[in-house]
């Protein structure tokens, strides 16, 4: 990575404040040049801020996900001071539960969050989809079909869940599930 493209996503960052998604890239940057001590130098100063973003902090975690696991838990910890325990919230949670061996803990941590969320649609599906998603990787695949097949047929005219469903292996395992995602995903198309 050049000088020059990490200045630029500096600058970018700068001129856009608080948005995810640049922070996110620019911790992505100085990943990929090695600069751990500018990574941990954004991610402080982004959880000093007293303007700080949960979603922001909640991007930053997941972008050094891989890289620097303390940082990771302070950033999640510091997102659920500000925000509580919200669905992203309980789900980044969720997976530092689950990377430790604790998978159950972190699917009622999620459980807990959507019952004490007042959400609705999309926010109700998009966290039910995150779910079913914590599932699957957490490998827990009787589970996850069983999910995956509860939403199928509880969100049929929902284009998201059914490309969700089509898009996972493990549910091509289910021909029953799959037809079902199929008749719907038809209806959906044949509506449009």
């Amino acid at each position: 990575l050049t000088a020059d493209t990490l200045a630029t996503l500096r600058q970018f960052h700068e001129q856009t404040g608080d948005e995810p998604a640049v922070a996110a890239l620019l911790a992505r940057g100085y990943l990929a040049s090695g600069d751990v001590a500018s990574l941990q130098g954004l991610a402080r100063q982004k959880m000093a801020s007293d303007q700080a973003s949960a979603d922001v902090l909640l991007h930053l975690a997941e972008t050094i996900r891989n890289s620097d696991a303390g940082l990771q838990r302070e950033l999640v910890a510091r997102a659920r001071d500000i925000a509580g325990l919200t669905i992203p919230v309980a789900l980044a949670e969720a997976r530092l539960l689950a990377e430790a061996d604790h998978a159950d803990e972190g699917l009622q941590l999620i459980d807990r969050a959507m019952l004490e969320s007042p959400l609705q649609d999309p926010l109700r599906r998009r966290g039910m989809l995150a779910r079913a998603a914590y599932l699957i990787d957490f490998d827990e695949p009787s589970a996850a079909l069983a999910e995956m097949s509860a939403l199928a047929s509880e969100y049929a005219g929902s284009l998201e869940v059914q490309q969700f469903v089509l898009s996972q292996p493990i549910a091509w395992g289910d021909s029953t599930l799959i037809a079902r995602a199929m008749a719907n995903l038809k209806r959906l198309l044949g509506s449009l």
